[in-house]
């Protein structure tokens, strides 16, 4: 006898419900990705996420058609919530982060809910070098307060943005200014008579001086005040400098100094007490530093014009040749972005070369010349925390500048 097996029933308005929200989610899913391998780090573009709102707005308004057909009853508001959620989602800005491509699979399922939230927490975002544009420019020359005689090496307060620049020959001080450029205040120092490079760590101000073979250390306090000088009287001992330029403090506080003539690296504690030296043979009048957690960049007057060193003083390679065109020609002055990307400020060139950490030069900010925008021997360069370039000219452009790609 056969037996009657009855089939499951199928609804046709809830087959067409999962149908629609599985081509939803497909749809938002595909276009992420999409996004994420296709720029590679670079936030997503404004066409690219217009398309994805166009393409969402356009199943809305499928569902929407279906529901005043009647054809939708029971789950409309559940399908609308959805679409509404994926709007949003499309519509939020994305975090200014760099978008980190990840091998973990687990990882990488678990934040496809968004594009900008595949990141790794904490790492700043990169610039787009390329759409470096001129915001703002500082471009009084004279030695009241205010306005720039001589700048040189300049460094950005983490906490407030408020950009401290070194004048050397005429004016021999300090000014400051907020992160749009405002003039601040100013300061000096008896020993200061040609300085030079600055670095800034907390609540501590350090500058070198070249004429004095000195560190000078302030304190940012009510007021800013000179607490110590170190080095005073040209020399090689474990106490002298000889001609000391650039300079950097690394997280906990100790100084590092490019003794030029010394041809090494001098170690100092934040008193500025001597610790140690870093010296190599191939470190040939070194004239800037730089740390990452585990390596230490030092800007060489020989080629290659760029030696990494361990902490411990370990070289492990060189990177960027002098020369013309994608090379250096001469430089005093760098800095490092998230990606370790060295902005070398070319003085010879008239531009901040910008070079991966492997000696690749990626892009060029600036060209010669005197109008808003334009660079006439660059010296100090460093990134603020909202990402802008600020580079101060010498020569026939006194000026500060700050380039922002935003």
């Amino acid at each position: 006898m056969a037996t009657n097996v009855s089939m499951p029933h199928v609804d046709p308005i809830e087959a067409l419900i999962h149908e629609t929200c599985d081509r939803l989610v497909s749809c938002v899913n595909e276009r992420r990705m999409e996004l994420v391998t296709e720029y590679r780090g670079i936030l997503a573009r404004p066409a690219d996420r217009a398309r994805m709102e166009e393409e969402l707005l356009a199943l809305k308004a499928e569902t929407e058609q279906r529901i005043r057909m009647n054809v939708l009853r029971e789950t409309q508001s559940k399908i609308l919530a959805e679409l509404e959620q994926k709007l949003e989602e499309v519509r939020a800005p994305l975090p200014d982060t760099r978008v980190k491509f990840l091998s973990d699979t687990e990882r990488l399922e678990r934040e496809i809910a968004g594009v900008g939230e595949i990141i790794e927490e904490g790492v700043p975002a990169v610039p787009r070098y390329d759409l470096m544009k001129c915001l703002t420019a500082v471009v009084k020359k004279g030695k009241a307060p205010g306005e720039l005689f001589d700048p040189s090496g300049v460094a950005i307060d983490e906490n407030t943005g408020s950009i401290y620049v070194v004048e050397g020959i005429g004016s021999t001080r300090v000014s400051v200014f907020s992160e749009t450029g405002e003039f601040l205040t100013t300061f000096t120092h008896r020993d200061m008579r040609y300085p030079h490079g600055i670095a800034l760590h907390r609540d501590n101000i350090y500058v070198t001086d070249y004429w004095t073979h000195a560190v000078l250390h302030f304190k940012m306090k009510q007021q800013i005040r000179h607490v110590a000088t170190f080095g005073r009287g040209r020399g090689s001992s474990d106490k002298q400098l000889n001609y000391p330029l650039g300079l950097t403090v690394s997280t906990d506080g100790d100084v590092f100094v490019a003794d030029c003539d010394n041809h090494r690296i001098k170690i100092l504690d934040p008193s500025l007490r001597f610790k140690r030296h870093v010296t190599h043979q191939s470190m040939k009048k070194p004239r800037d530093v730089k740390l990452t957690r585990d390596e230490m960049y030092v800007l060489c007057d020989d080629s290659p014009c760029v030696r990494v060193f361990s902490h411990a003083g370990e070289m492990t390679r060189s990177l960027v040749t002098r020369g013309d065109g994608m090379q250096v020609s001469n430089a005093q002055f760098f800095c490092l972005d998230a990606e370790q990307n060295l902005l070398i400020s070319d003085i010879g060139a008239h531009n901040v070369k910008i070079f991966s950490k492997d000696g690749t030069c990626l892009d060029t900010v600036g060209q010669r010349g005197h109008g808003r925008g334009m660079l006439y021997q660059p010296r100090g360069v460093a990134l603020t925390k909202d990402l802008n370039l600020v580079i101060v000219s010498n020569n026939k452009n006194f000026r500060l500048q700050i380039f922002s790609c935003k």
